[in-house]
């Protein structure tokens, strides 16, 4: 069963501090929708190193290795989960952009030869 949960401003960087082991090495694809440039894809499956909020600079940062995404003045956050494992991250920010993260495991291929 898939729950989506608001969360509160003074609780981001305490929830993505505690959750980020969790979600190292699942793979990321980030596409974000605004009304001046449609959906766009920001990344396409890379794996995720860690989510952080930095509350100085007021932003949200997804290392994904030698890519990053940053989302500048984040107005919301809901994060999508199923059973204990997030699913997606979504993050509305102050142009109202939205901001989409869906995770998912690496897939597993077979050794070669």
């Amino acid at each position: 069963m898939t729950i989506t949960t608001d969360l509160k401003k003074e609780r981001w960087q305490g929830y993505f501090e505690a959750v980020t082991r969790s979600l190292e090495g699942k793979q990321a694809f980030v596409e974000v929708a605004a009304l001046p440039l449609g959906d766009q894809v920001a990344v396409e499956w890379l794996p995720l190193r860690g989510v952080t909020y930095d509350h100085k600079d007021d932003i949200i940062d997804l290392n994904l290795g030698d890519v990053g995404h940053i989302i500048r003045h984040p107005a919301s956050i809901h994060i999508e989960t199923e059973g204990t494992e997030v699913r997606s991250i979504e993050v509305i920010d102050a142009q109202n952009a939205e901001h989409i993260v869906r995770l998912r495991e690496p897939l597993m291929l077979p050794k070669p030869g």
